[in-house]
């Protein structure tokens, strides 16, 4: 993931984010908070990213990657299962 996608992606995020929290008015519903916890936690992913890349941590940046990319993968429809990968993949040693 090059420096362009990685903007692009945190911009299409938080935009998304902003979406979400732009009605205060209104409560969230549960698939509407369950949505904004996920985006956060992408958000929070993507992040990791940028800052790895920075300091040239090749280690964290791939943990960084596999968390996003697990994130959105799984973390809608199957949030146990994301879990689950996840720390199989810390076994891994990532």
């Amino acid at each position: 993931m090059n420096e362009d996608e990685l903007e692009t992606l945190i911009r299409e995020v938080s935009e998304q984010l902003g979406q979400l929290t732009a009605r205060p008015e209104k409560s969230l519903s549960r698939e509407e908070r369950k949505r904004k916890v996920l985006l956060q936690a992408r958000g929070a992913a993507l992040d990791r990213i940028k800052q790895a890349k920075e300091k040239g941590s090749l280690n964290q940046e791939v943990r960084a990657c596999l968390d996003y990319a697990l994130l959105t993968e799984y973390g809608e429809k199957h949030p146990l299962l994301m879990n689950f990968m996840k720390s199989q993949i810390g076994l891994w040693g990532f």
